[in-house]
């Protein structure tokens, strides 16, 4: 049912879901505002026991976009965590078309949501309307999530980010073919090799991805990093942690797009 909640600068309001089980929690929820307005969503004590083994009991979110910055292709890698991972896509148009690897996967009405596995490798998403995407990855059974940038409208040339602790440190990076060869961290142009991409299932040939694991003497902890590439845009994002012991962090730090229009959907 359709509410309206008015804001003064600095206050907040959080919708939550009655019940623990996934099948309660709700989806397909718009939301409109006449200013600017940041949104969040979070999930907290997600059980990998029956999927990844082990006690893993953690805390999933992201800030949301508005739906000018999202797109309708996005690649997906599959990180760390024992056996298959998620990702989870949210309509934002009625009659959606859903395709993974260059095969057809459902049609989605606006709002409605849907659960793709993803096995190991790299994974093309595409449809023929604008998407959300979160994808749910993490190590061993640690879980995280975070929202993903689309890669036809998006990207930067540069990113910056922090090692917070010396326990698994991961980027997950796609760029455009024939620009694998153009990385630099922190100015060294061997950190990053190009054999270390593979081409994307389903992009016909446009697209490479890779997982790669970060040596702490490349990448110390507490030390500011900056990954360039000198000839194209690309999308970065950051996998940090341990098996079962603290947790992981996930997300990326790629530009989502310009911003048109307050408007949300998740």
């Amino acid at each position: 049912s359709p509410f309206t909640v008015t804001f003064q600068r600095g206050e907040t309001y959080s919708g939550q879901a009655l019940y623990q089980e996934a099948a309660q929690h709700p989806t397909g929820t718009h939301i409109l505002s006449d200013k600017p307005v940041a949104v969040t969503m979070k999930d907290d004590l997600l059980e990998g026991f029956t999927i990844w083994g082990s006690t893993c009991k953690d805390l999933i979110g992201d800030q949301l976009v508005p739906v000018s910055k999202i797109g309708d292709q996005y690649i997906v890698t599959k990180g760390k965590l024992n056996g298959n991972e998620f990702a989870y896509v949210v309509a934002t148009a009625d009659n959606t078309n859903l395709f993974m690897d260059g095969l057809p996967v459902t049609v989605l009405n606006r709002g409605a949501a849907f659960t793709l596995v993803i096995s190991p490798g790299s994974h093309f998403i595409e449809s023929t309307e604008p998407i959300y995407l979160l994808q749910m990855t993490g190590i061993g059974c640690e879980t995280s999530a975070a929202l993903l940038p689309s890669v036809e409208c998006s990207g930067s040339s540069s990113v910056r980010f922090v090692r917070t602790t010396n326990e698994d440190f991961y980027l997950f990076i796609s760029v455009r073919t024939g620009f694998e060869d153009n990385f630099l961290l922190n100015g060294n142009g061997q950190a990053i090799p190009a054999g270390g991409f593979q081409p994307v299932p389903g992009s016909n040939g446009a697209w490479q991805a890779g997982l790669f694991l970060m040596d702490p003497l490349l990448v110390p902890v507490g030390q500011p990093m900056e990954v360039e590439n000198t000839g194209d845009i690309f999308q970065l994002g950051i996998l940090n942690g341990a098996p079962s012991v603290t947790g992981t962090r996930f997300g990326f730090f790629s530009d989502f797009g310009k911003l048109q229009k307050l408007d949300t959907l998740f």
